[in-house]
């Protein structure tokens, strides 16, 4: 697969991660997609639809600043940074109600035309802390 469909993935994934358009994830998600994360593992489509759904109930001004992409054969490694607001419960952590600034790292494997499988780790401890001033 060539890197501008992949690009092109990466974009309508991101996408996703908007109330109104998470129902669109069978387009961009593999059948079988699985993620591996610090903040959850899952399988399948619907799942994924239920960790956006909870995250962005959490963070529902959340933003994401994609900062390096790295591709390798069938995988592309992103670095990024998530900017959003802390007003609801995540992953057991009690709202802040603080604007968060957190880094991130991704790495994609893409199967059949769809995203197959996500790896992705979240500085989780950065969510205890003050905020974007820290």
């Amino acid at each position: 697969m060539s890197e501008s469909i992949n690009a092109s993935l990466l974009m309508q994934y991101n996408k996703l991660w908007h109330v109104d358009r998470v129902e669109q994830a069978g387009d961009v998600l593999h059948q079988d997609f699985t993620r591996h994360g610090s903040s959850g593992s899952f399988k399948g489509v619907a799942s994924f639809k239920a960790y956006v759904r909870h995250f962005l109930a959490a963070f529902p001004d959340a933003q994401f600043l994609s900062k390096d992409w790295l591709w390798e054969g069938d995988k592309v490694a992103v670095r990024y940074q998530l900017v959003g607001t802390h007003t609801n419960d995540f992953m057991g952590i009690p709202p802040s109600g603080k604007k968060k600034r957190i880094d991130g790292a991704s790495i994609y494997r893409f199967a059949d035309g769809r995203i197959a499988e996500l790896w992705d780790f979240l500085d989780m401890l950065a969510l205890v802390g003050e905020g974007l001033n820290d």
